[in-house]
């Protein structure tokens, strides 16, 4: 019975609105990796959080979607 259950929650999570929110949080921290250091070279104070946080709002804003109202 145990398994029938986690079977059907697991199956319902591939399909969630959350799924895709995560895998753009993926998205954008992976191409922060990638972009950090030419970032760095030519603004070696910036740190990677900044980085990231900017990576990520130019990606919610090319996309149109913002995830918190203002």
């Amino acid at each position: 019975m145990k398994t029938s259950k986690s079977r059907a929650r697991s199956s319902t999570l591939a399909h969630s609105p959350d799924k895709s929110d995560f895998r753009r949080e993926v998205q954008d921290f992976m191409m922060a990796m990638n972009s950090y250091p030419d970032k760095v070279a030519r603004d070696p104070g910036v740190s990677f959080q900044r980085h990231l946080f900017n990576v990520m709002g130019a990606s919610r804003r090319s996309s149109g979607r913002r995830k918190y109202p203002r």
